[in-house]
């Protein structure tokens, strides 16, 4: 493998020869951001309220991504829509992140990916 650009460590272009064919890789790094169209399903944009203390605020739909900030518990937020798991078969029709907007506490105003087990209607 033999890295052709780097661009501030957010992205990194790669060319692999794979039986004679150029391949070309693109990877971002935990510091970009996600928005919305990594949902898969949309919501009536209803609030939700974190469920425990410490919860992240994600870049993206992951543990892969950094932390914008931690909610408290009670935190509330506005759910734009949610985005469900992949059980390697294909969708798990369960919401497993939550692209967010939050309306309380430290973080008020900030969007990001809040995991769906913490928060409840």
């Amino acid at each position: 493998m033999r890295t052709l650009h780097k661009y501030a460590a957010l992205t990194a272009t790669a060319l692999v020869t794979v039986g004679g064919l150029g391949i070309s890789a693109t990877a971002a790094s935990a510091a970009s951001t996600v928005g919305s169209s990594a949902c898969t399903v949309n919501t009536k944009n209803a609030t939700y309220r974190t469920t425990t203390s410490g919860v992240n605020l994600r870049r993206g739909p992951s543990t892969g991504y950094a932390s914008k900030g931690q909610l408290g518990k009670g935190t509330t937020a506005y759910v734009v829509c949610f985005k469900e798991a992949n059980n390697g078969i294909g969708v798990s029709n369960k919401p497993d992140w939550a692209y967010s907007k939050v309306t309380s506490g430290a973080n008020k105003g900030t969007v990001g990916w809040i995991a769906d087990s913490n928060i409840k209607k």
